[in-house]
């Protein structure tokens, strides 16, 4: 009698055990919050978050979470080798009917707020080093996001920024990742005074 309680007693620690891990991994991937979306609209999580410059009526809400990583392997897939510098950001823009919008035609910009050992890394290499990419979950491949060096701690005080105009629904990565496809040669990261002057209104992403 003893042994069978023990048994039921082990039973329901594991079971009580696995379905705390399946809570806990479920919410660092799906722990979304919904936003309006809003012309001059600053939407920050922490040390990153999104700017949205200008927004059609087409698009009203954004669902927004911060994934803590590393990113499931199914999302990795023909990736090499990550290297995250903080968490990843998942944007997915919604319809009136709050239904999720994959091709969504917006201006805004993701930004991740970096610190002096991520300001060295894009001085020394660039977008070699470290950038922004982006996860097309429909079409479950990887790009490079054009990513741009903001110097906002001159404003701020504190941080500066990388960011990059959004490419749609899905993940935003900041890192260094070990992808197969070639950069084009017109791709080269600048800095935010390189740029011209409608650009650089889109890039002063700043909290409110």
């Amino acid at each position: 009698m003893k042994t069978g309680k023990l048994i039921t007693l082990l039973l329901f620690v594991f079971a009580a055990g696995s379905f705390a891990l399946a809570k806990s991994a479920i919410a660092a991937e799906s722990d979304k919050q919904v936003y309006p979306v809003y012309g001059g609209a600053t939407i920050g999580l922490g040390k990153q978050g999104l700017f949205i410059d200008t927004a059609p009526l087409s698009i009203p809400y954004v669902e927004i979470a911060k994934v803590r990583p590393p990113l499931r392997p199914k999302y990795t897939l023909g990736v090499e080798s990550i290297v995250y510098r903080g968490p990843v950001l998942d944007v997915t823009f919604l319809n009136s009917q709050m239904a999720p919008l994959n091709n969504a035609v917006i201006l805004a910009s993701v930004y991740f707020n970096i610190s002096e050992p991520e300001v060295r890394l894009w001085e020394e290499g660039g977008f070699d080093s470290i950038g922004i990419w982006y996860y097309n979950k429909k079409a479950e491949t990887w790009q490079p996001c054009y990513t741009r060096f903001v110097p906002e701690k001159r404003d701020n005080g504190k941080y500066d920024r990388l960011a990059c105009i959004v490419m749609g629904s899905g993940f935003y990565l900041l890192g260094k990742m070990d992808h197969d496809p070639v950069f084009p040669l017109w791709f080269k990261p600048y800095e935010i005074d390189q740029t011209a002057v409608y650009e650089h209104k889109q890039l002063l992403v700043r909290d409110e």
